[in-house]
């Protein structure tokens, strides 16, 4: 049986994430290596930018966060967020609970 050739990856490629940058350093690896049957020889350059979007946006999010928060632990940081951006809380916390 004839092994299945992968096709090479094109670069460079784009990747928009809501995590911060410093979520990126776990995967930072700075010598080659082989684990797990994965060999890394080639080396990777990740740039991080911050996409600028229109306040109102920010906004937007905040708030459907704000409604569907039901944890407690989560209502210092998302205000402190809130404060950051200059918004304030229109709705009840925890009233827009997705479906699971």
């Amino acid at each position: 049986m004839r092994k299945k050739k992968e096709a090479k990856p094109e670069y460079p490629k784009v990747y928009e994430s809501f995590s911060e940058p410093w979520g990126l350093l776990t995967h930072v690896i700075n010598e080659p290596s082989a684990f797990n049957g994965r060999v890394s020889v080639r080396k990777y350059r990740v740039t991080v930018e911050l996409i600028e979007e229109p306040i109102e946006v920010i906004h937007e999010r905040l708030e459907s966060l704000w409604l569907a928060c039901d944890n407690w632990h989560h209502l210092g940081p998302l205000e402190a967020a809130a404060k950051q951006y200059g918004y304030t809380f229109k709705g009840q916390r925890g009233t827009n609970k997705p479906n699971k």
